[in-house]
């Protein structure tokens, strides 16, 4: 997969793998947030006022799940 996020595109797989839920959210501008609910835990990854990159890797994650 050709995500924008360097992150991302390492941990995308165990995110689907674990059917982990996500959203788009604002944390540092633009981020997609990850709630692993087996853990009841919580992170982002942050596209810093890149909207354009957050909604393309937002897009890949939608059509992955």
């Amino acid at each position: 997969m050709d995500f924008e996020n360097k992150i991302l595109k390492i941990d995308h797989k165990k995110i689907i793998d674990n059917n982990w839920s996500f959203r788009k959210g604002n944390i540092s501008g633009f981020s997609i947030e990850i709630y692993e609910t087996e853990t009841e835990s919580h992170s982002s990854f942050t596209y810093y006022n890149d909207e354009k990159s957050r909604d393309k890797d937002y897009e890949l994650l939608c059509q992955l799940k």
